[in-house]
C-alpha cells in the first residue's frame, strides 16, 4: 500500500512543480511582451514601468492567451498584427522557460 501512497505524493509534487513553473513562465512572458510593446511605443519611464506592469497584471487573471493578444493588439493600435503579437508570444515563452529552469 505504501507504494501506491508514495506513487501518489510523487505526482502530486510533480503537479505543483509544473504548475509553479508554467505560472512563472507565464508572468515573465507577460513582462516580456510588455516590455516588447513600450518598446513599439517607443515608450520610457514611468509610462513603459506602467505598461509593463498591466501586462504583468493582465495574465493573473485569467490565464488566458486571447486576453493578452487583445490587450497588446488594442495598445499597439495597428502597429502590429494579432499574428505578430502571438509569434512574439512564443519567442518570450521559450526564453522565458529557459530562464527560469536555469536559474
Amino acid at each position: 500500500m505504501t507504494l501506491f501512497v508514495d506513487r501518489k505524493k510523487a505526482f502530486e509534487a510533480k503537479f505543483v512543480h509544473d504548475a509553479n513553473l508554467d505560472f512563472k513562465t507565464e508572468a515573465r512572458r507577460n513582462k516580456m511582451l510588455g516590455n516588447w510593446v513600450a518598446d513599439q511605443l517607443t515608450l520610457d519611464g514611468d509610462t513603459s514601468d506602467e505598461l509593463i506592469a498591466s501586462y504583468a497584471i493582465a495574465g493573473v487573471l485569467p490565464r488566458d492567451v486571447h486576453c493578452i493578444v487583445a490587450k497588446a493588439t488594442a495598445d499597439l493600435n495597428g502597429k502590429a498584427s494579432a499574428d505578430v503579437i502571438e509569434a512574439k508570444l512564443s519567442e518570450f515563452t521559450a526564453v522565458a522557460r529557459q530562464q527560469i529552469q536555469s536559474a
